[in-house]
């Protein structure tokens, strides 16, 4: 039963890794067409799901047991959903799923000090490797040189990891629903308020976003993101911190197709070493999984 389970979380975590790069697909198709402020694709994203995942919470009533990592791990994923659907609004779909996936080489690098997981020397080498291609990602191979919207996908990084160590541990105590239900509650705060802030900053003669094709493609990128969200947290209810981090690392694999054969961005050899240099940490990690302290 406990294999059958831990299969179950493996394939859980393998679909959010499409469903998560789907939703910057979309958004990049609507930012390519339309101009709309980018807050609007982040608040799809919470909006969309918080009415679900509060009926599940709703009708469950069970009770938040560990209230410092649940709201440690709501603010985290907020953070990295904004700073993600920005990165690729602004700058490229490819780079901001590679600089987000840098974010298992941050959990192990954060684990052993905040949850207790131990790491083996494969693992340290592993945060390296993601730093350095982090850097040739958002410099371009050209140091101080650097890019914009992917320091934006870097920060998803960082923050993305903070956030699946507290995952990792808030799942110890809390149920899928409690976790999902108090993201879905603080992002759709923070983003209706910077959707308000924008648009009231954005002169309304900029907008071209008055089209059905534009609200489907929101809807869109907004409903992979809830589904890859449900999916990705009820995963993590049969894997390790690390090991899930590296299931999903096939993202940037589907980032890389994508990017080269659909959207023709430019590839250069400082952004396809680092993006290979993020997944050979992914792989190092896989090869050292952390111990629990007793």
């Amino acid at each position: 039963m406990q294999h059958r389970h831990h299969l179950r979380g493996i394939f859980f975590i393998l679909c959010s890794a499409l469903l998560f790069y789907l939703a910057t697909f979309f958004v990049r198709l609507a930012s390519t067409e339309f101009s709309a402020p980018g807050s609007w694709y982040t608040v799809a994203r919470f909006a969309l799901g918080l009415p679900l995942f509060y009926m599940f919470f709703h009708r469950r009533r069970v009770a938040v047991q560990n209230r410092l990592w649940l709201s440690l791990r709501a603010a985290c994923n907020v953070l990295a959903v904004v700073f993600f659907l920005y990165a690729a609004h602004f700058g490229s779909v490819m780079n901001a799923n590679v600089l987000n996936m840098t974010y298992p080489a941050f959990v192990a690098l954060l684990s052993p000090i905040f949850i207790g997981e131990k790491n083996r020397v494969t693992a340290w080498l592993s945060v390296v490797a993601a730093i350095t291609g982090a850097a040739l990602i958002t410099t371009g191979g050209a140091a101080l040189q650097f890019q914009k919207a992917d320091i934006l996908g870097l920060a998803s990084g960082v923050t993305a990891g903070v956030g699946v160590m507290s995952l990792r541990q808030i799942r110890k105590t809390d149920s899928t629903f409690n976790v999902l239900y108090y993201t879905f509650l603080l992002g759709t705060f923070v983003t209706v308020l910077l959707v308000v802030a924008e648009t009231l900053l954005t002169p309304v003669s900029d907008y071209s976003a008055a089209s059905m094709k534009f609200w489907l493609l929101l809807l869109a990128s907004g409903v992979c993101g809830v589904i890859g969200q449900w999916v990705f947290t009820y995963g993590f209810a049969w894997v390790g911190a690390v090991e899930g981090s590296i299931l999903s690392s096939t993202r940037i694999l589907i980032a890389l197709a994508f990017g080269l054969f659909y959207f023709n961005e430019a590839f250069t050899y400082s952004a396809g070493l680092g993006a290979i240099l993020v997944l050979a940490s992914n792989v190092l990690l896989s090869l050292g999984h952390p111990k629990q302290k007793s």
